[in-house]
């Protein structure tokens, strides 16, 4: 997860998370990181903190543009278990920004926690979605469908450099292909 105060400094780094990493995550802190995350950085998700108020306006037509390039945008709910009234009331703000902005598109919901008892369930994760103003369906698709076409996407990245794979062909089978051409010729007749 890289972190953008200044944009200059990062997109070196950037650079070296790609080669290291299949997928990256940036967190802009301000609006013109997040313009710039928004429009034109090869990040897979983008994360804000939602704990604390967010300093600038989520612009859908920015937001909209990073789901259309492939991104998409991370919602953390592990801070919405903590005792901290006003963090849960950020946290849930924040959140309805984004999901109205979105229109429910192009959303992943992760726990953001590394103990396993703060752990959901998928129906609480749905359940709780619904209270970040977004449908069931919706709901369902940030916490599978989403998730998985970002990691299909990153495997994708892998293994198909450039948009193509290449396949080693045999010579000899060239002359399998005629064989098997000639067998059906004969079980037609």
């Amino acid at each position: 997860n890289v972190k953008w105060p200044q944009i200059e400094k990062n997109e070196a780094i950037l650079a070296k998370c790609r080669k290291q990493y299949d997928l990256v995550a940036c967190e802009p802190t301000s609006e013109d990181s997040f313009r710039k995350v928004c429009s034109s950085v090869d990040c897979d998700i983008i994360s804000l903190d939602l704990t604390q108020r967010i300093p600038f306006r989520l612009n859908p037509k920015q937001m909209l543009a990073a789901v259309e390039r492939g991104a998409v945008f991370e919602i953390s709910y592990a801070k919405l278990l903590l005792d901290n009234c006003t963090m849960r009331r950020n946290v849930f703000s924040n959140s309805r920004s984004i999901c109205r902005a979105l229109r429910g598109k192009g959303i992943i919901i992760s726990s953001g926690t590394s103990k396993a008892l703060d752990l959901r369930s998928p129906a609480d994760i749905v359940n709780m979605a619904t209270f970040f103003d977004l449908k069931l369906s919706d709901g369902k698709d940030a916490i599978c469908k989403m998730c998985r076409r970002l990691v299909e996407k990153a495997a994708k990245r892998r293994f198909y450099q450039r948009g193509f794979c290449l396949k080693e062909v045999r010579a000899d089978s060239d002359n399998e292909d005629e064989q098997h051409r000639s067998k059906r010729a004969k079980q037609k007749l």
